[in-house]
């Protein structure tokens, strides 16, 4: 069946989304789930980036050709980003994972799987 059906709208199914890591591929996801109508929060270490992304929509070390959607908020600790969200993406190098992983399981989020 349809959810639409009965005259819901999108706004029904927006979600609260972070998104940890601000390098290419956390930016462009970032960006996907902001224009599939979220609101997300983007994950950046660099305070630098940051400010840029709040202030100017654009992420000026990755993509910063780029100019970001509006729903999306940069913030600089990942404490921040998991504040009521309904998921993480996790968009780090490979070798940060098991570390991040940790991170989560420590802390019971109860969407880490």
């Amino acid at each position: 069946m349809d959810p639409l059906a009965k005259g819901d709208d999108l706004d029904n199914f927006k979600k609260n989304v972070a998104v940890i890591g601000a390098g290419s591929f956390g930016t462009a996801l970032a960006e996907i789930a902001a224009r599939a109508g979220n609101n997300v929060k983007l994950y950046a270490r660099n305070k630098e980036v940051v400010d840029s992304i709040n202030q100017n929509h654009r992420n000026p070390h990755y993509l910063s050709d780029f100019e970001l959607s509006p729903n999306i908020v940069a913030v600089d600790t990942v404490e921040r980003a998991l504040i009521d969200v309904d998921f993480a993406i996790l968009a780090i190098p490979t070798q940060l994972v098991s570390a991040c992983y940790g991170y989560f399981l420590l802390r019971r989020k109860s969407w880490c799987l």
